[in-house]
């Protein structure tokens, strides 16, 4: 994809770029180093392009090279959604989408006022009557979708289809899941100001060294944003490090207490669904070994076990092993000893206490123990 729009900020990643000031500066420098990975996509990637395939293929039949071979029923049935959504908000625009222009999946650039490219993007269907356009973008995973007012993914759509089709008047919309989300109309004022002004000033005008960059990330732009200049995130499908970086050394320390605590504590919460979910899963396995495509059951480990400890200790001591081997052998801890002398002297709470004391005292060193986290006792 990014070879695609050959470098060029993407109408897809317009949030990002707008709400931390150092991700598009940081792209580009990871970029001319060699170090920004491909986009590997994800199973909710793919079907999400499918989707839009289907969609695009059915909103122009007679284009042989939008057709989608083998897909499924359930598939063109959701694309159907899709389809007959964005036909509806051009219904509500002009009470009729038989006159209008369809474009689907067509590259458009944004350019400043000397031609250069600055910007580029695919909106999912374009329809375009006259001097007046309607924008549509589909969204086909679960995740919350903005208002379609507040998306500058949406104003980038527009502010291309305004420069390239020199609209008066641009609806754009958000279809979501196959139905429809929100829209707002853009009028030709804000359509200059968003190609002349906002988008060059964002996109083109900007220090080209995020470490120079002076920018305040909201709690909203991402989950990383408290790391500020070391972003992990440039994009949500892939984890991105600065060479040689950890994540202990650049992301946890950035965090605030609260952030470390909520983490700590979901995590508490985890370790217990961890333990249920596993009993549940090994009950159904062991019910059925085709239960699951990805686990199975597995044989216990055997392992072999001392009948006579003490007897198999002295044999080792008449062999001529040396008693303290045997000792870290054996792990003794001070909690093993105090019970074996309250089983030998029948002394039991605090004259047992005492009584080891004064017989093996000398032999204990009191150490100090490691400070550890725990939960407080009034939270």
């Amino acid at each position: 994809m990014d070879k695609e729009r050959n470098g060029l900020p993407s109408a897809s990643s317009m949030e990002r770029y707008h709400a931390c000031g150092a991700a598009l500066p940081l792209e580009r420098m990871l970029r001319e180093r060699g170090e920004l990975p491909e986009d590997t996509g994800s199973e909710a990637a793919t079907h999400g392009t499918l989707i839009h395939a289907i969609a695009a293929s059915l909103m122009l039949p007679e284009r042989d090279d939008l057709q989608v071979a083998g897909a499924s029923a359930s598939a063109i049935e959701e694309a159907q959604l899709y389809v007959e959504a964005a036909r509806d908000v051009a219904m509500r625009a002009w009470g009729a989408d038989d006159d209008a222009e369809v474009i689907v999946e067509e590259r458009m650039y944004l350019t400043d006022p000397t031609g250069k490219q600055i910007a580029t993007g695919q909106a999912d269907l374009i329809f375009l009557r006259q001097k007046e356009a309607v924008v549509i973008d589909y969204k086909t995973g679960w995740a919350s979708l903005k208002q379609a007012k507040e998306s500058w993914q949406l104003r980038l759509y527009a502010a291309m289809a305004f420069q390239k089709h020199q609209c008066v008047s641009i609806r754009v919309a958000y279809i979501h899941q196959g139905r429809f989300h929100s829209e707002e109309i853009i009028d030709r004022n804000d359509l200059e100001v968003l190609a002349s002004l906002l988008f060059p000033g964002m996109l083109d005008h900007i220090d080209e060294n995020p470490f120079w960059q002076s920018f305040a990330p909201g709690d909203d732009v991402c989950r990383y944003c408290a790391c500020k200049l070391k972003c992990p995130a440039l994009n949500a499908q892939y984890m991105l490090m600065e060479p040689k970086a950890k994540v202990d050394s650049s992301f946890l320390p950035s965090l605030t207490n609260d952030q470390l605590q909520g983490m700590m504590t979901a995590f508490d919460a985890l370790r217990e669904l961890e333990k249920s979910l596993s009993a549940e899963m090994t009950a159904r396995a062991q019910a059925d070994g085709a239960a699951f495509t990805e686990y199975e059951i597995a044989p216990g480990r055997s392992r072999r076990t001392i009948e006579n400890a003490a007897a198999l200790c002295e044999a080792l001591a008449g062999e001529g092993a040396d008693l303290s081997d045997i000792y870290k052998a054996v792990k003794l801890g001070i909690r093993d000893a105090e019970n074996i002398h309250r089983k030998m002297t029948g002394l039991k709470g605090a004259v047992a206490k005492a009584d080891f004391e004064e017989r093996f005292g000398d032999l204990v060193t009191q150490q100090e123990g490691k400070p550890a986290l725990r939960k407080r006792k009034d939270a």
